[in-house]
């Protein structure tokens, strides 16, 4: 699902020449279904969290029971400057900071995690602990 929670869809187009060399081009769009159980994450809150708030989702499992761990995470994005051949460049540097994990039994009722935030960027990230593997983040 997309992250307006709308079922993805595949675009195919396909270009050929006849033997005149006129081109013809096809498209066919499908809806994409998943396969198996996939994890649902329902932020209960707007886009933005106000600063020294909690940070609370719902998480559902799409089919019967679903064995899971979750976890926040923070992240800060540093840059690292150097020069390289007389010219300065930047790249990104990330790391991930855990602020609260645990664990949790998914179903089709909602179960509510909930993590204290500052000002930053976090994510969260669930992922199954038995088999099937199945994931599913956040930001």
């Amino acid at each position: 699902m997309d992250p307006e929670g709308q079922l993805l869809q595949a675009r195919v187009t396909v270009r050929v020449s006849e033997g005149s060399g006129r081109p013809v081009e096809r498209d066919i769009t499908a809806p994409i279904a998943p396969e198996g159980v996939m994890i649902g994450i329902n932020p209960a809150f707007d886009d933005v969290l106000p600063e020294m708030s909690s940070a609370r989702f719902d998480l559902i499992a799409t089919e019967g029971t679903l064995p899971v761990k979750w976890t926040v995470n923070r992240v800060e994005t540093r840059y690292q400057w150097y020069q390289m051949y007389g010219n300065w460049n930047w790249e990104p540097t990330t790391r991930r900071i855990r602020v609260a994990s645990g664990t949790a039994t998914l179903g089709q009722d909602p179960v509510q995690v909930q993590a204290a935030t500052e000002w930053g960027e976090y994510e969260l990230v669930v992922e199954s602990t038995g088999a099937p593997y199945v994931a599913s983040s956040v930001n």
